[in-house]
């Protein structure tokens, strides 16, 4: 009994301040570290409650998914009929199940697909070697879906020259950089600037650099092995933060080796210097 007090008095502080988190536009990031520190003296901390919030719904008496009322604005997780402690307008169970595959949304979890608005604030952004990506959509998709990626390219910084089986559209949200393509003259850079949208071919040889003073700011669509390959040569950084420092030896070696093992293209230096990338813009 004393247990389930301790549940339900918990689950609510959390509901409250997830409330007040929504108002306030809280990254995730923060609130789970709030739900550890008010779960911690029951044994219940962030991962755990990130686990429940990603179990499958529980299907209801019509074989469909059951979503329990909830207060106006607040998220909602699947309903358990187990009769487990009452919270966010559904349930948490412990120890809580560890699914994949489900849709978290800011008003309750679907097994199903959701039409849903994405925030890029929430998403983690990763190091690329300098460029800086988001991952706004899985990179695990199964059945052709394309991955969509938010893309930073900062000022006086380049991706060299390379080439992957994966095609790739750009659209550029803000700043101006430069895209190579192939002419009648051989390579030569096209200009992009807010608005302007640049399709890569699978195959097709590309580079890009920033000669701005600006960072330029890129919506990406892809495949969900490119954003895999992206994943893996990637290290989380920090939103607005100082730039990473230069990539090590190990960093670019393991970049290297991942590029052969995906099939993926890299030009030499001597490639990049052919095409004005030159150091210190490249990576």
């Amino acid at each position: 009994m004393r247990a389930r007090q301790a549940w339900v008095s918990a689950a609510g502080r959390l509901r409250r301040a997830l409330e007040q988190g929504i108002r306030q536009r809280r990254r995730t990031s923060e609130f789970l570290a709030l739900s550890d520190h008010l779960l911690k003296d029951i044994g219940f901390g962030a991962a755990e409650f990130r686990a429940a919030m990603l179990r499958p719904p529980v299907a209801g008496a019509q074989g469909r998914s059951s979503i329990a009322p909830c207060a106006a604005g607040a998220p909602k997780l699947a309903a358990d009929p187990s009769g487990s402690v009452a919270a966010f307008g559904g349930s948490l169970r412990y120890p809580p199940p560890l699914q994949t595959g489900e849709y978290l949304m800011s008003t309750f979890v679907s097994r199903e697909p959701i039409a849903h608005l994405i925030d890029p604030d929430n998403f983690e952004p990763f190091d690329l070697l300098g460029p800086r990506v988001q991952f706004l959509t899985p990179a695990t998709e199964r059945d052709g879906a394309p991955c969509v990626l938010r893309g930073v390219l900062p000022s006086s910084r380049c991706v060299p020259l390379h080439s992957h089986h994966d095609p790739e559209t750009f659209f550029v949200v803000s700043g101006e950089l430069e895209g190579l393509t192939q002419s009648s003259e051989g390579m030569c850079w096209v200009g992009l600037t807010t608005g302007d949208i640049f399709h890569v071919p699978g195959g097709a040889r590309h580079a890009w650099r920033n000669r701005s003073r600006q960072d330029a700011v890129v919506m990406v669509i892809t495949t969900p092995r490119l954003a895999r390959f992206l994943r893996e040569i990637g290290e989380p950084c920090i939103a607005g933060g100082p730039p990473p420092a230069p990539p090590t030896a190990e960093r670019i070696r393991h970049f290297d080796e991942t590029a052969t093992r995906y099939g993926y293209w890299n030009a030499t230096p001597e490639e990049n210097a052919a095409v004005g990338l030159e150091m210190p813009m490249s990576v």
